[in-house]
């Protein structure tokens, strides 16, 4: 009996008509970031090593498996940090990460305060996001890291699923690579690492793109969907 439906992503709204047999009127609002916090200056420490950032959620929809699993095909020198998720998830990882042998190279800093969260995507180097193919991952997810990395004009690599080109475009925005594949993720990692021009061509891209997601961008999108919803019960 809604008037109007509004949701994260297009294909979200395509399975909700699709299962429920409805034709309501729907707009996509993306999640967004805060531009003026994502820019803000940020005191990093220097590093020698290079940084590749994961920070979010350790569920196993998003796939930080895969990246554990590539940092044994990165042979370049580089770090996985990973940012985020509970002590449980934390140590199934960091068992995968002994288990292939690339324990010293991946580091876990466990939860963070959200305030601090732009204190490590300015430190990164690259960033990543490695979701899985699934539902949630592939058609409905509209990530605020993905966003934020954006933001902070973060070179970024990510799973090649429809959720993302609703956002990206390959080799404007950022890389993109198949979902699941760990020798696929090292490629582009070991791609970035040897490539800084690259990096710094798909940061300032994404940065440019981050702009229409910024949160009064999403404000607007909803207030506009819901004065014509009025309309048109007026």
């Amino acid at each position: 009996n809604a008037k109007g439906l509004i949701a994260l992503t297009p294909l979200l709204i395509e399975d909700i008509r699709r299962t429920y047999r409805i034709e309501t009127p729907a707009a996509v609002a993306p999640d967004g970031v805060d531009l003026e916090q994502a820019q803000a200056p940020v005191s990093t420490t220097p590093h020698t090593t290079p940084w590749l950032l994961y920070l979010g959620n350790l569920h196993p929809w998003k796939g930080v498996d895969t990246l554990v699993r590539a940092m044994a095909h990165v042979k370049q020198p580089a770090e996985l940090h990973i940012v985020g998720g509970n002590a449980t998830r934390i140590e199934e990882l960091r068992a995968l990460a002994d288990e292939f042998d690339v324990i010293r190279r991946v580091v876990f800093h466990g939860p963070v305060e959200p305030g601090r969260r732009f204190e490590y995507i300015h430190r990164a180097d690259i960033c990543l996001l490695p979701l899985t193919d699934t539902g949630l991952g592939g058609r409905y997810t509209s990530p605020l890291k993905l966003f934020e990395y954006m933001a902070a004009g973060k070179a970024i690599i990510v799973s090649d699923l429809p959720s993302m080109r609703q956002v990206l475009t390959p080799e404007q925005d950022a890389l993109l690579v198949p979902s699941g594949e760990p020798e696929g993720f090292a490629r582009a990692i070991e791609r970035l690492l040897a490539d800084a021009a690259l990096r710094d061509q798909l940061g300032r891209a994404a940065r440019m793109r981050a702009k229409d997601f910024a949160w009064h961008c999403r404000a607007q999108t909803i207030a506009q969907f819901i004065t014509r919803m009025l309309g048109s019960r007026a």
